[in-house]
Formats: C-alpha cells, sequence, structure tokens
C-alpha cells in the first residue's frame, strides 16, 4: 500500500503490516497499524534539488532523492567520506531506513548526521574563523579532487 506525498509540516501517515503467526491454520494474517510521524522540513534546506534536511520526531536526516541517486551511491563507494570523516572534514553520517523519507516518491535513499552541537552563523564568526573554514573548504576540495571528485557548492550558508 502506498502512502500519500506528506506536506511538510503535517503529519504523515505510515501503515505497517504485521505478520500474525499464531494462526491456527499456519496461514499469516495481517493486521494494519497506522500512526503519526510528524515531518518537519528544515527552512534552510531548499537550495540543493538533490536532496534535502528534515526532521522527524526531533531526529535530523537528510534525503537524497532518485536524481542523484547514482552519483551518491558512486560518492559513498569511493572512500571520500571515510577520508573526510578521519581528517574531521565531515560530519559522519549512517544510512537510515528508506521509510523515514519525508517525500517517499522522490526518496532514493535516506542519512541520518549526527547533530552539530551548537549552530553559528558567519555573521558572528572572528576573522580566525573565516579563515580556519575557508581552510577547511580548501582541504576538502583538494581530497575530492584526489578522488575524482569536486566541491560543487562552497558558501558560508
Amino acid at each position: 500500500m502506498g502512502v500519500p506525498p506528506m506536506k511538510y509540516g503535517q503529519d504523515a501517515r505510515a501503515t505497517y503490516a504485521l505478520k500474525d503467526f499464531a494462526s491456527a491454520s499456519n496461514e499469516s494474517t495481517f493486521q494494519k497499524q497506522e500512526f503519526a510521524m510528524p515531518v518537519e522540513r528544515v527552512s534552510g534546506s531548499f537550495r540543493d534539488p538533490d536532496g534535502f534536511v528534515f526532521t522527524r520526531e526531533g531526529i535530523l536526516y537528510r534525503q537524497i532523492n532518485r536524481c542523484f541517486q547514482a552519483p551518491f551511491e558512486a560518492l559513498a563507494a569511493s572512500g571520500l567520506f571515510e577520508r573526510l570523516w578521519s581528517l574531521n572534514l565531515l560530519v559522519r553520517h549512517e544510512t537510515a531506513d528508506i521509510a523515514l523519507a519525508a517525500d517517499r516518491e522522490n526518496a532514493a535513499c535516506v542519512i541520518r548526521p549526527e547533530r552539530v552541537p551548537f549552530i553559528s552563523y558567519p555573521y558572528e564568526w572572528s576573522f580566525s574563523m573565516y579563515r580556519d573554514a575557508a581552510l577547511a573548504t580548501l582541504e576538502i576540495q583538494r581530497e575530492a579532487l584526489e578522488h575524482g571528485y569536486s566541491l560543487k557548492d562552497a558558501s558560508a550558508y
């Protein structure tokens, strides 16, 4: 049974079928259990057509859309994530259940990034913080090039 597309910020209904193996006739029967799982798209996540960030029950996720599935899978297999993680240049993530997608029709996969302990904005940064961010961006670009990739966007926001 398909789930209708969700509107962000509203409850999404997920239907799960639970097998009942206690049937005397050894035939599996299914019970439908429906529960609300609120989804809220992060307002600052709108620039990238390949995916977006959202929260579900307070947990942060990023949906990778189908239009970016092949490039994402190739990137994941390249070893670049692991390299950037080892250098503390990229927030770690783990793969999450696709059933958690905010827009199942367009979802290829869902990842769950670690939460950053606090958010700061470039207009709050000192010169040395800007310098460190610029150097980190250059280091990420250098590592990406060594793996056959390049940053597609580098923005303070």
